[in-house]
Parts: structure tokens; C-alpha cells; sequence
């Protein structure tokens, strides 16, 4: 088939050709990819992905002693450390700040880590975002030597 409309346009960054046989379908399409893109690039808050997260994958799925220590790690340390930030703008720096704001036992952190880990994995299986954070070589889970003393 030949078109008589052949254009490169550039839309999130990506390049792509809109190929049309006449202005109104090159605009249709033009109009079509634009509000695609901005479909695929709508923000999740950190706070609705990890609560539904827990919801729907995790609480049916762990004993209900699991369960409800995943439920304090969200409620205590997670939500509180992202208010208000979207899972996609989230940084191995923002994560290593929760870490070393927490004045707990080591053992806490841990149990943080494993729930922020299976967030950030399950968001990347969503593809929201391209890696997990949380696996980083960077991140360091400072032991609070005070409570030791």
C-alpha cells in the first residue's frame, strides 16, 4: 500500500513514523499515539501500588503472623518514608535515606528490605519501572550501634 503521508515524528521521546492517506487519518493517528503515550506514562502512587500489592499478591498468599508483619513495615517505615512520591520516581538514594533514618534493630530492617524488595520487584514485572532499587550494591542497612550500648 502507498501512502501519501509519510511523517517521523518524535513522541516520549521515542521516534516513530505515522504513514497516512490523508491529512484527517494522519491527524487521527497523530492523535491516537499521543494519547497512548500518555496513557503509558501516567505515575503510580507508591502508596496505592504497595497497599494493593500487599491486598492482592501477598496477604492471600503468607501466614497471617507474615501478613501482619508485612502490614506494620508498610504502615510504619514504607508509606510514611515515600508519602506522597510515585513508584516510578523513586531512587536507590530515596531507599538508602529510609535506611538510615531508622533508629530499629537490624532484624527490622531486614524485614523492610524484604517487603520494599518484592514492591519494587513486582513493579518492575508491571513495567513501571526498569530495575529494583532495592538490589542495588549501593545500599547499605546501617546498624544502629546506640541501641547496643
Amino acid at each position: 500500500m502507498t501512502y501519501k503521508i509519510s511523517r517521523k515524528i518524535i513522541i516520549g521521546g521515542k521516534k516513530t513514523w505515522i504513514r497516512a492517506n490523508s491529512e484527517q487519518e494522519y491527524a487521527e493517528k497523530l492523535a491516537n499515539a499521543a494519547i497512548s503515550n500518555t496513557q503509558n506514562n501516567a505515575k503510580h502512587s507508591f502508596e496505592d501500588y504497595a497497599l494493593n500489592w500487599f491486598k492482592v499478591y501477598a496477604k492471600p498468599n503468607i501466614a497471617t503472623v507474615t501478613a501482619v508483619t508485612y502490614q506494620r513495615q508498610l504502615s510504619l517505615y514504607l508509606i510514611p518514608a515515600f508519602e506522597g512520591m510515585n513508584i516510578e520516581d523513586i531512587t536507590i538514594d530515596d531507599v538508602q535515606q529510609l535506611f538510615n533514618s531508622m533508629d530499629t534493630a537490624k532484624a527490622t530492617k531486614d524485614k523492610v528490605r524484604i517487603v520494599l524488595n518484592q514492591i519494587f520487584n513486582a513493579a518492575v514485572e508491571d513495567e513501571f519501572i526498569s530495575r529494583n532499587p532495592v538490589q542495588s550494591n549501593r545500599l547499605r542497612k546501617q546498624v544502629n550501634t546506640s541501641i547496643y550500648t
